[in-house]
């Protein structure tokens, strides 16, 4: 009988307590300004598409200095080009975006570095472009006709300075409430990537040099993190890349398998 009373008494204090708590809290929603933790290391969500697994992992989330009202969102494609493999598919992929294209509320933009003997066609140009998305509903997947921003000559695109000069010109000329860098080109896990060898042979950006690049993007526009960050590339879905990518971005979005060809 001791037992069973003290459960009761122990249960009767808790409820007052939580009535007392919430009471005193006054159901109050969760404003702009409350933090959201999540465990950095936490599988958000895991998606199969025949043998591809794609997965993605939720960081801490830190608040976005520019956020207000209006929902805007700035998409960056950061797209090496400059690969003998990759350069007509990696070209298609722009002309996808332009099926959807840029909108109102929504800016996409691109960095596309090209090669000097391989893919063809749409000009046959073979320097570093940037592109603002538009819109062409023509169905052609070969041409490109979104506005051209800038011809920058031959970049290194494997130097994670080109990065952060892309990164942080494209949030200073487009700034939004959210933000998302895609990047694509050969990926090697937790090797890194992005390489390109004109003009400097054998260059490409390791894991740390990524991890630099993202830190210094944000250090110098005061975003406080991307809302996603893409790989575009084979292997990049190890716990290493995502361990890196956590203090950068909200949610990050990569493939354990290869990616062959579109």
């Amino acid at each position: 009988m001791k037992l069973k009373r003290g459960r009761i008494i122990t249960l009767v204090l808790f409820f007052t307590f939580l009535v007392s708590f919430l009471t005193a809290c006054g159901g109050e929603d969760i404003n702009e300004t409350d933090t959201v933790e999540a465990v950095p290391s936490a599988v958000e969500e895991m998606s199969t598409v025949g043998e591809n697994t794609e997965i993605a992992f939720v960081a801490e989330e830190k608040p976005n200095q520019n956020s207000s009202e209006e929902d805007t969102w700035l998409v960056m494609l950061y797209q090496d080009a400059d690969d003998e493999t990759l350069e007509r598919d990696i070209l298609i992929d722009l002309n996808e975006a332009e099926m959807v294209g840029s909108t109102e509320n929504v800016s996409i933009v691109s960095q596309v570095d090209r090669l000097d003997g391989g893919y063809d066609g749409d000009g046959d140009w073979t320097t570093t472009k940037r592109f603002y998305i538009t819109q062409d509903t023509s169905g052609d997947l070969e041409t490109i006709t979104s506005e051209e921003l800038e011809d920058l000559g031959e970049i290194d695109m494997g130097d994670y300075n080109t990065l952060v000069d892309f990164g942080t010109w494209a949030i200073q000329n487009y700034p939004a409430n959210h933000y998302v860098l895609i990047l694509s080109d050969h990926g090697m896990g937790w090797l890194g990537g992005w390489s390109d060898d004109d003009p400097n042979e054998s260059s490409e950006m390791g894991l740390d040099q990524i991890d630099e690049a993202l830190s210094s993007i944000i250090d110098q526009t005061g975003i406080g993190q991307f809302d996603i960050i893409g790989f575009d590339a084979c292997l990049m879905g190890q716990l290493e890349v995502f361990s890196a990518l956590a203090p950068y971005a909200k949610y990050a979005v990569a493939s354990e398998e290869t990616e062959p060809a579109l």
